[in-house]
């Protein structure tokens, strides 16, 4: 099942929520995640982790576009970079990945 937001984005609403209705934020958390048509927080969050970031990437891209992977040193430039690179290959589609 496809997010309608980012993982930081939904726990960013459900703090707002917390707050707003007076509700603790696990329970915020899960209300989060059956809007998105999960059980709970921790299968959402579960789900989310378990796509690969290369492949969040790749399918954002569409042919022609170039993407510019920039982070501060020691955030995983490199292995997004790399992965990114594998899955393009495999695909067996050309699109331009830069990083520094």
């Amino acid at each position: 099942m496809k997010l309608t937001a980012p993982l930081y984005a939904l726990k960013r609403r459900a703090k707002l929520l917390s707050r707003r209705d007076g509700v603790p934020l696990h329970a915020a958390l899960d209300r989060v995640a059956s809007e998105q048509g999960y059980g709970g927080w921790s299968l959402l969050a579960a789900k989310a982790a378990s796509r690969a970031p290369a492949t969040m990437l790749l399918s954002r891209l569409a042919p022609g576009d170039c993407l510019l992977l920039g982070a501060r040193p020691g955030q995983g430039k490199n292995a997004i970079g790399a992965g990114t690179g594998r899955r393009n290959h495999e695909e067996g589609r050309w699109r331009c990945i830069l990083h520094s």
